[in-house]
């Protein structure tokens, strides 16, 4: 579990869910690029002392709180999911765990 894979269930029946996390770590990356450009763009008018790069600045802020807002609403869309389908097959007690020592038994 981590990155490219959020969520892992399996039900009584014998199915099994995965929840692919690539959508969100592809569109965190992307905003992460955007955000740099943004950066990168401000920071040249404000080294020279331009009032520009409170302009830059702003649409710096802006790029942050739309990647934050979107990451959440994948995050909550995944949960939900996460929820929903196994209600759906018929299963009303759900136990969640995280597998103990996880992300210590391999760097990745």
């Amino acid at each position: 579990m981590g990155l490219n894979y959020l969520f892992a269930e399996v039900i009584t029946d014998g199915s099994a869910l995965l929840v692919k996390g690539g959508s969100i770590k592809s569109e965190y990356y992307w905003w992460k690029k955007e955000i740099s450009t943004y950066l990168a763009v401000r920071d040249l008018p404000r080294k020279t002392e331009l009032p520009k790069w409170v302009e830059h600045h702003e649409r710096c802020l802006k790029a942050i709180y739309t990647r934050d807002e979107r990451l959440r609403h994948l995050y909550i869309t995944a949960t939900r999911f996460l929820a929903d389908e196994p209600y759906n097959k018929g299963v009303r007690k759900l136990y969640i765990e995280y597998p103990m020592m996880l992300s210590q038994n391999n760097g990745n």
